[in-house]
């Protein structure tokens, strides 16, 4: 399995490059826009909480769930990967990890059935990322010990109800964890598709956007013109809401980056502005 993390990995990635050639990167009034070909992201917030999400490491492991909201299925992974060969120990809480070929590591309860994945193995892995978030656990890696916080699972508490927004702001509201003291990510992203109801041209898949801003985590995200201005109308959007813990790990062998999340994500939605009475 590959560690993903969605619009906002694609933002360290650009973050991280190290040829910066191909970047421009543009900063007014606090809000930084980084463009690369026609992909583009715009950082909202100077907040540095998950800065060590950026630093390039020897390998990352950790635990992940992401859902859409309004599903009742929830994508769960354990992941480990290197870009060494070197055998590496890891366990999360008590759940270890086997080497599956040079650079791969997996459960090791589901190292015999990677191939040919069942439906409890799956629902088991979800309960026991479930039950890792929201406390304090304890993880191993290549001797070291040490313990994290996971901020509990998020889920949106009040979200969109139209398909069509039409308004010109709205209230995000999700599950906040006092807890939680690196605050909340929320991503608004545009893969350039665009709604047959508007006069612009539906092709677009050429370009992409994503509008991040990081929050206190208070239970709720205020969006309105500041954000929604940076995409045309008519555009189909989603908003990713995102948590979770990072460490970066120095040993002998190298340096590892402990990551672990949990996120929840819109269903998509079309944005059109308020038709103003004269």
């Amino acid at each position: 399995m590959i560690h993903k993390l969605f619009y906002f990995s694609l933002f360290i990635g650009f973050v991280s490059c190290q040829n910066l050639s191909d970047l421009s990167n543009t900063s007014k009034l606090g809000v930084t826009t980084i463009k690369r070909g026609n992909i583009e992201t715009v950082l909202l917030s100077k907040n540095t909480s998950y800065a060590k999400y950026l630093e390039q490491t020897d390998g990352s492991f950790g635990v992940n769930i992401q859902k859409t909201e309004g599903s009742p299925f929830a994508s769960t992974s354990f992941t480990a990967t290197f870009a060494d060969n070197i055998n590496h120990s890891v366990n999360i809480d008590g759940h270890e990890f086997t080497k599956l070929g040079e650079k791969q590591y997996v459960l090791s309860s589901e190292a015999s059935m990677v191939n040919n994945p069942t439906q409890e193995m799956q629902e088991n892995r979800t309960k026991i990322a479930q039950g890792l978030f929201g406390r304090q656990i304890s993880v191993q890696f290549d001797g070291k010990a040490i313990s994290y916080y996971l901020p509990k699972e998020i889920n949106l508490v009040s979200s969109l109800t139209n398909q069509t927004l039409e308004m010109s702001k709205f209230r995000l509201s999700w599950n906040e964890d006092k807890n939680n003291t690196k605050g909340v990510v929320v991503i608004i992203k545009w893969g350039g598709e665009m709604s047959n109801e508007t006069n612009t041209n539906r092709s677009s898949f050429q370009q992409s956007k994503s509008v991040i801003d990081i929050v206190e985590d208070n239970g709720f995200y205020e969006i309105g013109e500041q954000q929604l201005s940076y995409f045309p109308e008519g555009a189909i959007l989603s908003i990713q809401v995102l948590r979770g813990e990072v460490d970066i790990l120095n040993t002998e062998k190298g340096n590892y980056k402990f990551i672990s999340y949990t996120s929840v994500t819109t269903p998509a939605f079309i944005w059109r502005k308020i038709n103003k009475k004269s």
